[in-house]
């Protein structure tokens, strides 16, 4: 996956977690290492940020075509697995996040 700094405000962490939700297929995370705390790289709401998935074979080439054009981007994860894994952090299995994800407006519901 590949975030371009272009459009659409959003925080990363969640696109990713829509992404791999959508695609049924895990995601491993890379470390950030930049001048944000890591914690608003992953949850800031910026204007102009897109993740993009697209083939490993292409990503080098997808983040020279996006500096070519003046656009900040770099590889943010790896797709694979049943999991979103964050290095340090315990793995995410995605079973346990569709459950929470598309349980929680019924439960909400039926709460009220």
């Amino acid at each position: 996956m590949v975030e371009v700094i272009a459009g659409d405000p959003g925080c990363v962490i969640v696109a990713v977690a829509e992404m791999a939700l959508a695609g049924d297929v895990g995601v491993e995370l890379f470390a950030y290492e930049g001048k944000l705390p890591v914690h608003a790289m992953w949850f800031g709401e910026d204007q102009g940020r897109y993740v993009v998935g697209v083939d490993p074979m292409r990503a080098e080439e997808v983040v020279e075509r996006a500096r070519l054009l003046a656009l900040p981007a770099r590889i943010v994860a790896r797709t694979g697995g049943d999991a979103i894994v964050i290095k340090g952090e315990p793995a995410l299995p995605l079973a346990v996040l569709r459950a929470l994800h598309e349980a929680w407006l019924p439960g909400y519901m039926a709460a009220g």
